[in-house]
């Protein structure tokens, strides 16, 4: 695709096309790392281990854009007595997933601890069904040197909204614990 965007010559496009990249793969390493230092007894373990990252979209200012991944809960740990993905799990994945998309934006002094959740707001639809290919889109809506925002959205692979979050996440630096 960059090739075909070079050839036609229009560099917007082709800038948009390798932030895009550079977000993906800035993303794909942060996942990568966090499963291989993540403690398999550890509960988001089982949770990350099945997320796939489908696309990513960084806005021209790199401060802004949205990832969309996709997930499949495990049945057992993370079920209700319904056998529905208990709301703890869902809350625990789209936080994680949230946290990841940030690393699309990290530069050296900007965002590098990546920061604590504030708050986060979850409205559910629809039971969450376990073993059930899922898709999770994370939109980073507005960035400050303090907090950044997302919405986020998931959803079941016919479309069907079973969940939208919202969350805030506060910049917290070493240097100024």
């Amino acid at each position: 695709m960059v090739m075909q965007l070079q050839k036609r010559n229009q560099p917007a496009e082709l800038a948009a096309v390798l932030r895009s990249e550079k977000a993906r793969k800035r993303l794909q390493l942060f996942m990568d790392y966090y499963i291989k230092n993540c403690p398999q007894e550890n509960y988001d373990y089982a949770l990350w281990q099945p997320v796939s990252l489908l696309s990513t979209v960084l806005d021209e200012g790199e401060t802004t854009g949205r990832a969309i991944y996709t997930v499949t809960i495990p049945a057992g740990q993370y079920t209700n007595y319904t056998g529905s993905v208990a709301g703890g799990a869902v809350a625990a994945l789209l936080d994680g997933l949230m946290i990841c998309t940030l690393s699309m934006i990290v530069k050296k002094g900007f965002w590098e601890d990546r920061g604590v959740s504030r708050n986060l707001m979850l409205h559910f639809f629809k039971p969450v069904a376990a073993d059930q290919k899922l898709k999770v889109e994370c939109v980073l809506q507005s960035t400050t040197t303090r907090m950044v925002s997302f919405d986020t959205s998931l959803r079941d692979m016919d479309g069907t909204l079973l969940v939208k979050s919202s969350q805030d996440i506060v910049n917290v630096s070493k240097a100024k614990l």
